[in-house]
C-alpha cells in the first residue's frame, strides 16, 4: 500500500490520517474535503487516479496543515515516529513537508526498526 506523508497549505487543517478518495475535483479523508488545485492534495488526487486503474488498494495518507514555517511539518514527523510501527504501507511518499534533517533521520530510524 501506498503512503502519502504531507502538507496542506493552511494553518487551520488538523493532522489526519486515513484512506485518501476522489470525487469530481475534491479529495475526501476521514471526512474531510480538499481542493485539488495544488501541492499534496493534487499528488494524493493523482495516486488514487493511478491506483484505481491499477486496481490498487486506494491510497492511506497522513496530512496536517503548514504553511512554510515548519509546525505542522515537525508535528507530522513525531507522529510517524510515535505510530509508524502500526503502517501497512510498503511505500512511503514525502510531499512538501518543511525538510529537518533532525525529524528525518528519526521516522528513518523508526522505520528501520519495523
Amino acid at each position: 500500500m501506498l503512503a502519502i506523508v504531507g502538507t496542506v497549505p493552511s494553518e487551520d487543517f488538523p493532522m489526519v490520517e486515513g484512506e485518501v478518495s476522489l470525487k469530481g475535483d475534491n479529495l475526501y479523508i476521514r471526512g474531510l474535503q480538499l481542493p485539488v488545485s495544488r501541492g499534496t492534495p493534487a499528488l494524493a488526487a493523482a495516486a488514487v487516479s493511478t491506483c484505481k486503474s491499477l486496481g490498487s488498494h486506494l491510497p492511506y495518507a497522513y496530512l496536517v496543515g503548514d504553511t512554510g514555517l515548519g509546525e505542522g511539518s515537525r508535528r507530522l514527523y513525531q507522529y510517524l515516529v510515535d505510530n509508524i510501527k502500526d503502517v501497512k504501507a510498503s511505500v512511503f511518499a514525502f510531499h512538501y513537508l518543511q525538510p529537518d534533517v533532525d525529524w528525518h533521520n528519526k521516522v528513518l530510524f523508526a522505520v528501520e526498526e519495523i
